[in-house]
């Protein structure tokens, strides 16, 4: 078969006859498309070919004389190109509608892949081998602190005693948890293990649940609770310990507790004369993007200890170097750093396993909206917890979604669409009751921005329910004088300003100084390029 046989709506294209290729054509007949094989004597450059019924886009990594020739054809069917190293914005738009109904991609192109499976967009590859969505490139592979703990633990602490603080998400490529890899390893030893907020096992399952300590009967060692009678680590809990190792996965907010228990474990470890390793991972929603007020260390609190933005672009053992530097000048302080990834990379391109952080955040799309939905744990309205989609939907009683909506479409906000729904949580706020609201569909993770989002929706919602909407009065998060909503924002001033209606982008305005201003010290602390 050759490349004249594309004069339909439909063609598979390769360059042997492989498993890829049959797989290709398998998955376009199984969509109840016709599909036949196309093969050429050198690789083509195509790379995505979108087809349903009459219509077609053809996706090109670069000129050729095949893409040429077949764009060159007459087709019965309307047919559009672009180049990817020009267009990438294009792809994501394409692949954010529905009017094409399966891509074919050709090369192992795992930016595009993931872009399609992340919408659910129906795949079929191309080449030599299957694509396993799970997997990055075989050319570089992303490994954590975590997978390469061993090799390159900290020379002068080898032999030591070890505490270790971790959560369920503390898992190698291969989703063995940090503890079974402590205990069995030969460069230092076990000897303690320390839980931060929702526990070691993430067994605590709404917010604010605090947990004590237990022996393991795994590894018969204690665990200590960092979020009970404690979330600093006591001089008792540090004695039979000489260095204490963090391998927890944060998602990119400043809101979430888990770099705070880590500045706390660094303040301990300082006056103990205890050194800190982080074992490091990728921030989850990339490293590039920074948004949201800094934190007033007015309104310092355990959703916010120190000065950083909400959405901050940082690591964790990032965020530890800053803190160090900053406040923490005595501590002896180490990074065991991820090896291969690139700051513009997202969790879901780096083929490692996304096991939940917390119970409440069972996704990327949750840790994406998160920065701007976390804010509404300072109101009466549902952020959507007690439901299976916690951030991404969120809603109250008195809420009518089709109003809401219409009046979330008046902000133009970029890269978001809204869904207006009704749940019922099962726990948590208006357990029990129908909620009216709306669900959060990211078209364009890359021009979405998700703090000044929420503050959209809080908008939307105090203005056209100003009877109804109230904030959330303390304690919230072990502050009992300040609004739950002033220390997740950092600041008085969103606040009163949704209470003065004052326009969204003007609030933007100030904000978008403090990202400025942070920048210049960020830029300092920060590992991966």
């Amino acid at each position: 078969m050759s490349c004249s046989d594309l004069d339909g709506s439909y063609a598979v294209l390769g360059n042997t006859i492989d498993a890829g290729v049959l797989h290709a054509r398998y998955r376009f007949q199984e969509a109840g498309l016709p599909a036949r094989l196309a093969l050429t004597a050198k690789r083509p450059h195509a790379l995505l070919f979108f087809v349903k019924k009459r219509k077609a886009i053809t996706g090109l990594r670069e000129e050729s004389a095949f893409t040429n020739w077949m764009l060159s054809k007459t087709y019965p069917f309307p047919v559009h190109s672009f180049t990817m190293r020009s267009s990438s914005s294009s792809v994501t738009e394409l692949v954010s509608t529905t009017l094409y109904s399966m891509a074919l991609i050709i090369d192992e192109t795992a930016d595009i892949f993931n872009r399609c499976v992340s919408r659910n967009f129906p795949v079929a590859m191309t080449g030599a081998t299957l694509y396993n969505p799970a997997m990055p490139s075989r050319k570089k592979q992303i490994l954590t602190g975590l997978d390469k703990v061993e090799q390159l633990w900290p020379k002068e602490l080898r032999k030591a005693r070890v505490g270790l603080l971790s959560h369920p998400a503390s898992v190698n490529r291969k989703l063995d948890h940090a503890v079974n890899i402590f205990h069995g390893a030969k460069t230092f030893r076990l000897s303690a293990l320390f839980g931060p907020q929702h526990g070691i096992y993430g067994q605590t399952q709404d917010n604010m649940v605090e947990w004590e300590g237990f022996l393991d009967p795994a590894t018969g060692l204690p665990v200590y609770s960092l979020y009970g009678a404690a979330r600093k680590p006591t001089k008792e809990m540090l004695q039979n310990i000489d260095v204490l190792a963090l391998d927890l996965q944060d998602v990119g907010s400043r809101y979430y507790t888990f770099i705070w228990t880590l500045d706390l474990c660094m303040q301990a470890c300082e006056a103990a004369g205890k050194p800190v390793v982080v074992l490091d991972r990728p921030n989850p929603i990339s490293g590039s993007i920074v948004e949201g007020p800094v934190l007033d260390p007015a309104y310092a609190s355990f959703v916010g200890l120190r000065p950083l933005t909400v959405r901050h672009g940082m690591t964790i053992g990032e965020i530890g170097a800053y803190l160090r530097d900053r406040f923490y000048p005595g501590l002896e302080y180490h990074i065991i750093p991820v090896q291969g990834w690139k700051r513009d990379q997202w969790f879901d391109q780096t083929g490692l396993p996304w096991v939940l952080p917390s119970p409440n955040m069972p996704t990327l799309d949750a840790a994406l909206v998160y920065p701007g939905m976390c804010l509404f744990e300072g109101t009466n309205v549902s952020e959507g917890r007690g439901t299976t989609l916690p951030f991404e939907i969120f809603g109250a009683p008195f809420i009518h979604p089709d109003t809401l909506v219409a009046k979330l479409r008046e902000f133009r906000l970029p890269g978001v669409l809204f869904r207006p729904l009704y749940f019922e949580p099962t726990f948590q706020k208006h357990k029990g009751l129908v909620c009216g609201g709306a669900q959060i569909h990211v078209t364009d993770r890359m021009k979405f921005r998700p703090f000044k989002t929420g503050v959209a929706i809080l908008k939307a919602i105090h203005n056209t329910w100003p009877r109804d909407f109230a904030w959330k009065q303390p304690p919230y998060e072990y502050e009992d004088v300040k609004m739950p909503i002033d220390i997740l924002a950092g600041t008085d001033r969103v606040r009163k300003e949704i209470e003065a209606w004052k326009d969204l982008d003007e609030m933007e305005q100030w904000w978008k100084i403090d990202v400025r201003a942070f920048e210049k010290i960020r830029k300092n602390y920060l590992i991966y390029k």
